[in-house]
């Protein structure tokens, strides 16, 4: 979450195209992370709001972030919102209980 955040706050303040793709790589890591503590510890994803609302977050300010340095298509994001191997993070992101990043998807 830390290096995630970092290139975040570097796509925020400066940088190029270059530095700020990295953002849109961490994605992907961020709702399997998600789903793993909603799975192994239901009790905590339950009442541990803030843990949901720091991952939605972070998502959403990322894309936010990689759109303002990043012109025209990125093949990361593609990949995420198209590619068949993508569907089981989309769905869980699109979830009743995770609402995860959905304006990432």
């Amino acid at each position: 979450m830390d290096e995630f955040n970092a290139y975040i706050n570097g796509g925020e303040v400066g940088g190029d195209r270059d530095s700020v793709t990295p953002i849109v790589e961490f994605i992907p890591i961020y709702s399997p992370l998600t789903e793993a503590v909603q799975n192994y510890d239901p009790d905590y994803y339950q009442k541990e709001s803030q843990f949901q609302a720091l991952v939605r977050f972070n998502i959403e300010r990322g894309v936010e972030a990689f759109k303002k340095r990043h012109s025209g298509p990125d093949e990361n994001l593609v990949r995420i919102r198209t590619s068949p191997d993508a569907e089981e993070m989309r769905r869980f992101a699109k979830s009743p209980l995770a609402r995860i990043g959905q304006n990432a998807y």
